[in-house]
């Protein structure tokens, strides 16, 4: 959040940038802050002074009856070094004259100033432009307020104040490389200025050319202005854009205590903040100590990773956008170490990887949009799905768990482990409206300290789209599994505890085999129709207490089997009716 003013003056010249080019670039911590064509703006006419926000064409101009600022292009200067125009500052007489640029209150962190500077020399030889970077607008040209304040002094030297308010307390600005810093005049030089809010020092680089280390004239203020005023008439300067992109650091690592906010910059480390981008990467790690972060917007980033010990929540009422990079990558979610939660809603621009071997909770609403979640370690979906693109899906690889019942509005593939957690209050339950493909997946139970009742029935999985043609016996069960089963019934998946729980044992012995058969045959199971069949024949061979035990046989085996198994039971028949 930053309050910056960039003005500049020049003796009789004001600063006109050209077409799409920046009057001014400033960045904070890396990040742009500022920039400025006057490219929009008409020619002869003094820059925008109204809103003065950080935003394009708002600018602070205080100029005097002999003095102007104005927008200008090569027919009345020098021409552009970006675009067609550029910033002109004239100064007549003994009027004062200045134009910034403020910014939202900047305390810690690296502040970056560049612009083109086009300078002509008044009746003393001097230069024509001061510059004034400060926590308010200078229009009196005094120093009380300046943190900096450097000056074009005669013979192409660069004269840095020492003390505010006193003009006599100064030096020549050197090079790092020695001797004086020099500019030169009527020719078009970048300069630039480096402030180090943390050490309260600053650089200026000219043309290449860097100076000595300096401190700030006072390090009690804040940074709000930037900004050039003119020295004694007549003078005249132009300013315009370096052509330089502004590429915006991609890298952010929470650094702020907790619970904080997402969006101030000063919560982030190594490249500013808040992070929100395309080609975003976030790290919450161990250079801020686990907590919530919050945030009230919909930041967006590709690539999303928490490695901490103790937990971070990314809490709040907004949401967190994930998107493809510009290279083409999808966003990816990893998570090294720690347990952690996203209790925002989440939204996916592309496909999206869950990555790692720790664990991670989505406590609020995943739209999927269309795209495909995959997920490996150990994740928990305990809200609901939801899929406002369709054709979206989620495919788990590792360990997926939820928390009550949670509807998932997609398909859903699982080859890892489903986590079910039972109690007498609670059973996890998967409600998905696509088809659900969990041929091969454990199911791993936990009871924590309940016991079910005898023949007790949890429904864990239904898939309203069908479960296609999964068996009972194509499913494992762990944890705490001691006395159940897994059978498949229409479009659900059912644990059972306790014997005679098998769906299709209709004769109640343990087991699902030919005589249950007979008793579907004689009309006496509890649904002598084509699903109570169905029942028997994808749970044929399983037995109370285990997951799987037989494979299905096939139709011709099958046959045969039955036959050996039924016809006994036809011979008794026959033999009594004789």
């Amino acid at each position: 959040m930053f309050k910056i003013v960039r003005s500049t003056v020049v003796c009789g010249a004001l600063l006109v940038p050209m077409g799409g080019a920046h009057a001014a670039i400033i960045t904070h911590n890396g990040l742009p802050v500022f920039q400025d064509g006057f490219e929009a703006q008409s020619v002869g006419a003094s820059p925008s002074t109204t809103n003065v926000t950080p935003g394009p064409g708002n600018w602070v101009v205080n100029s005097g009856s002999d003095t102007a600022a104005t927008l200008g292009s090569g027919g009345l200067g020098p021409g552009a070094v970006e675009g067609s125009q550029y910033l002109k500052v004239e100064r007549a007489g003994e009027g004062g004259v200045y134009v910034g640029r403020e910014i939202l209150p900047v305390t810690t962190g690296q502040v970056h100033v560049e612009m083109m500077v086009h300078q002509n020399f008044n009746s003393l030889g001097e230069g024509s432009v001061h510059f004034n970077a400060g926590w308010r607008p200078d229009s009196e040209g005094l120093n009380s307020e300046a943190l900096l304040h450097l000056y074009s002094d005669a013979g192409n030297r660069i004269r840095v104040y020492d003390t505010p308010e006193a003009f006599a307390d100064s030096h020549f600005l050197q090079s790092a490389s020695g001797g004086n810093m020099t500019y030169q005049f009527f020719e078009w030089q970048k300069w630039e200025v480096d402030i180090d809010m943390d050490a309260a020092t600053y650089v200026v680089t000219i043309d290449g050319q860097a100076s000595t280390v300096e401190p700030l004239l006072q390090t009690d203020g804040t940074l709000q202005f930037f900004g050039t005023r003119a020295t004694l008439g007549p003078s005249l300067a132009y300013f315009d854009g370096t052509n330089t992109p502004m590429v915006p650091h991609t890298s952010f690592e929470w650094s702020g205590a907790t619970p904080g906010a997402w969006e101030p910059s000063i919560n982030w480390a190594q490249s500013g903040g808040p992070p929100d981008g395309q080609d975003v990467d976030v790290t919450f790690g161990g250079r801020g100590s686990g907590g919530t972060v919050a945030t009230d917007q919909s930041p967006t980033a590709n690539h999303i990773t928490f490695d901490y010990s103790d937990s971070y929540f990314i809490a709040g009422g907004g949401s967190v956008n994930l998107a493809r990079n510009s290279g083409g990558v999808d966003p990816v979610i990893e998570v090294v170490s720690g347990i952690h939660e996203f209790q925002v809603k989440v939204n996916l621009g592309a496909d999206t990887n869950v990555d790692g071997g720790s664990a991670l909770d989505f406590n609020n609403q995943i739209d999927l949009a269309g795209n495909r979640l995959t997920t490996s370690g150990k994740v928990n979906i305990n809200n609901g799905v939801m899929d406002s693109g369709n054709g979206g899906s989620i495919s788990s690889l590792g360990t997926l768990g939820t928390a009550g019942s949670t509807g998932i509005d997609a398909d859903l593939t699982s080859t890892g482990t489903l986590h079910i957690d039972l109690g007498q209050h609670n059973v996890d339950h998967f409600n998905v409206t696509g088809t659900a493909s969990i041929a091969g997946s454990t199911i791993d139970i936990s009871l924590d300290n309940f016991t079910p009742d005898p023949q007790q029935q949890f429904t864990i999985l239904s898939a309203a789209g069908g479960l296609g043609g999964l068996a009972s016996n194509q499913l494992t069960l762990s944890g705490d599994n001691a006395g159940f089963s897994v059978n498949v019934s229409g479009s659900d998946v059912i644990l059972e505890f306790g014997s005679g729980g098998l769906v299709g044992d209709y004769s109640g012995n343990g087991i699902v085999d030919a005589a249950d058969y007979v008793v579907w045959r004689d009309g006496d199971s509890p649904d002598s129709g084509p699903q109570g069949y169905l029942d028997w024949k994808v749970n044929f061979g399983n037995t109370a207490g285990s997951g799987a035990t037989a494979a299905v046989p096939e139709p011709a085996s099958l046959v045969l089997y039955l036959l050996a198994c039924v016809l006994p039971f036809l011979r008794t028949r026959d033999f009594r009716e004789r």
